[in-house]
């Protein structure tokens, strides 16, 4: 196993049963579009390990059931938007409803692609800006 394939069973043990070649071929797909110098030193292993079992997590769930690939039920759900307890009753806002774009919303339907947007959301963007004379 490589490093790569380590830290996403480390990061996502469900993902222990998952054949090494499968494993890396989904790391493969996340760093193949991704930028590494895009991504602070110690975030983009870990990101591209949430980012690669996200999408495990979603080729699952869409090989289990073609519906059941656009909830991921399994890993799916927001914060508690209502409590009652009368009834016990309990309601979990949609996580793809606070979504900015149609990319966040797809990768707010798994836990690992939620975890993968809060690394991003941390990144700092530098840009370089010449010096004017």
């Amino acid at each position: 196993m490589s490093a790569s394939t380590d830290l996403l069973i480390s990061l996502a043990p469900e993902m222990a049963g998952v054949s090494t070649a499968t494993l890396d071929q989904f790391i493969l797909i996340a760093t193949g579009v991704h930028t590494a110098s895009a991504w602070s030193v110690g975030t983009y292993a870990t990101a591209m390990a949430y980012y690669a079992a996200h999408l495990l997590t979603m080729a699952d769930a869409a090989a289990a059931s073609p519906s059941a690939a656009s909830a991921a039920s399994a890993t799916a759900g927001g914060p508690v938007s209502s409590k009652r307890e009368g009834s016990r009753a309990i309601a979990y806002a949609s996580p793809v409803s606070s979504a900015g774009t149609a990319e966040e919303a797809q990768l707010m339907e798994t836990k690992y692609g939620r975890l993968y947007l809060a690394l991003r959301k941390r990144q700092v963007v530098m840009r370089v800006v010449p010096a004017v004379p």
